[in-house]
C-alpha cells in the first residue's frame, strides 16, 4: 500500500504467507509527515520526538 511507501516501510514476507512483524513507535506531525521511528523502549526518545512534532 502507498502509506508503507511513504513511511519507508518495508513489509517481509514469511513462509506461511504472511508477513514477519516487529514493532515500533512511528511519530507523525500534523500534517502527516513521519518525524522519527522509535523502539517501544525508548520512552524518553519517544517522548521528545513527539514534543518536537507538536512545536
Amino acid at each position: 500500500p502507498q502509506i508503507l511507501s511513504d513511511f519507508g516501510v518495508i513489509a517481509i514476507p514469511d513462509r506461511m504467507g504472511g508477513y514477519t512483524h516487529n514493532v515500533a513507535v512511528h511519530v507523525v506531525t500534523a500534517d502527516g509527515r513521519l518525524a522519527a521511528i522509535h523502539d517501544t523502549g525508548d520512552f524518553e526518545g519517544i517522548i521528545a520526538a513527539a514534543r518536537k512534532a507538536l512545536r
